[in-house]
């Protein structure tokens, strides 16, 4: 969480300091409405995981003025707003340098991208050890101080990607879990933690024989989900499973503007089986509950 230093008692409001320096009037007074939920998808945070080269950093390339921040090599051949502008950060120092220069100057940019969220998070901790001088957080006998400073540095940076007025995308590879029997981020379960508490949609990126698509309602095999309500249904009031990806960037784009947009004609769910469709598979939904 942010760090806020109070500076001026005024009335019902004070001025407070954030991490980045900025002044910003604290307003006390209560709502009299309520709040009008964001009409535009990329207004919500993404989860995008799937197997390597199937298209989830260009599918995010064409979220509005998306940028990038690269966690591993892997965008030489697309054309994208990135930083490091080559290769790949490799000290969380200069991750912290470019959102601090989100925050303090003007920018066009709109969507913040961590590309894959499994390297940052790795890289922040491995910042907190050398900050801290340990060797691991799981090593010490602290009682779980070293594992909150950890999460308390990641969180942040996403706090300051908001502040800086931007929405969030994370990628990540795909793993199998033997223990759970189902298909997941390939995350580490602290990263896994964070990611569910804050992700309003989660898509799984996936081949079916020579066809995409993106599964946006989990099942018994795979973790998905979405809380964005009164989106992502059919024509006729159903809601989507699975929305085609089709053979290119712009047409997975906006394939997933359609599905947005309650205009996809098939749910690919378990409703179809009924219609006499073609499902791809046959699951029952289940919905993972962030914690």
């Amino acid at each position: 969480m942010a760090i806020a230093k109070k500076l001026i008692l005024n009335g019902g409001s004070k001025l407070k300091k954030s991490t980045s320096g900025v002044l910003a009037k604290v307003d006390y007074s209560l709502p009299s409405d309520p709040t009008v939920p964001a009409e535009n998808f990329i207004d919500y945070s993404w989860l995008i995981y799937g197997r390597k080269k199937i298209g989830k950093t260009s599918l995010v390339a064409r979220f509005e003025r998306a940028l990038f921040f690269m966690f591993e090599p892997g965008t030489k051949a697309q054309s994208v707003y990135q930083v490091p502008k080559t290769g790949c950060f490799t000290d969380w120092k200069d991750v912290k340098g470019f959102v601090r220069s989100l925050q303090k100057n003007a920018h066009e940019f709109v969507t913040g991208c961590f590309d894959p969220g499994n390297k940052a998070y790795d890289l922040c901790l491995k910042y907190i050890c050398l900050r801290d001088g340990i060797s691991h957080p799981g090593k010490m006998k602290d009682y779980g101080a070293s594992w909150k400073a950890v999460s308390s540095e990641f969180e942040d940076i996403h706090l300051q990607l908001a502040n800086a007025g931007m929405a969030f995308v994370v990628i990540a590879h795909e793993k199998y879990s033997e223990e759970r029997g189902m298909i997941e981020p390939k995350f580490s379960p602290s990263t896994e933690d964070f990611y569910e508490g804050v992700i309003d949609n989660i898509g799984y990126y996936f081949y079916d024989g020579s066809d995409r698509y993106l599964q946006i309602r989990g099942d018994d095999k795979v973790v998905a989900g979405t809380r964005c309500e009164g989106h992502f249904m059919t024509i006729d009031g159903r809601p989507i499973y699975k929305i085609p990806m089709g053979s290119s960037a712009n047409e997975a784009y906006e394939n997933l503007q359609t599905a947005w947009d309650n205009k996809q004609e098939r749910s690919y769910g378990p409703d179809e089986e009924e219609e006499g469709g073609q499902p791809i598979k046959k699951r029952k939904l289940i919905l993972k509950k962030s914690r």
